[in-house]
C-alpha cells in the first residue's frame, strides 16, 4: 500500500487522480502539429513545453539546494522561447527533457526534506516548490490538450 507523502507527490507528477496523464496528452503529438500556433492561442504546443521545461529545470536546481539567482530579465520573458528559439525547437527533444525532468523530480521527492527552506524562493519550503511543479504542469498540460484536440480533429 502506498500512501506516504512521497508516493502521493510522485503520483501527482504522473497525474494519478489529479489530471490527464502527461504521456496520454503528449506522446502522440507529431512535430508538425507541435509547432502550429492556433489563432486563438498565444503559443504552440512546443512553446508551452519549452515553458514547462524552463520552470521544471529551475525548480529541480532549487530542490538540489543550488542558489538560483534571479536573472536580469523577468522569468516571464525568459521562460517562453524567443522567435528565434521557436524555429529551432525540436518537439521530441523537448518531450524527452520534460520526461527526464519528471523522473528527476521523483528522485528528489524521495531525497529532500520537505520542510527545508529554499532561499531562492523566498524561503518557501521545498514541499511548496514540488506542489507548484505539478500545479503548473497540470495547468499547461490542459492547454496543450486543448490545442492538440483542436489541431488533430
Amino acid at each position: 500500500m502506498k500512501y506516504g507523502l512521497a508516493d502521493m507527490l510522485k503520483d501527482a507528477l504522473d497525474a494519478h487522480d489529479v489530471h490527464h496523464d502527461p504521456k496520454k496528452i503528449l506522446d502522440d503529438i507529431i512535430s508538425e502539429i507541435a509547432n502550429i500556433k492556433p489563432e486563438w492561442s498565444s503559443y504552440s504546443i512546443n512553446c508551452i513545453l519549452f515553458h514547462l521545461n524552463y520552470w521544471q529545470d529551475l525548480y529541480i536546481e532549487m530542490l538540489k539546494d543550488k542558489e538560483v539567482p534571479m536573472p536580469e530579465e523577468p522569468p516571464s520573458v525568459l521562460s517562453w522561447p524567443s522567435k528565434e528559439q521557436r524555429v529551432e525547437l525540436d518537439y521530441k527533444q523537448q518531450l524527452k527533457r520534460f520526461y527526464e525532468g519528471i523522473e528527476k523530480m521523483k528522485q528528489l521527492i524521495e531525497e529532500v526534506d520537505f520542510h527545508k527552506a529554499v532561499p531562492s524562493w523566498g524561503d518557501a519550503p521545498k514541499l511548496k516548490l514540488i506542489i507548484i511543479v505539478f500545479q503548473h504542469n497540470s495547468y499547461h498540460l490542459s492547454q496543450i490538450y486543448t490545442i492538440k484536440k483542436s489541431l488533430m480533429e
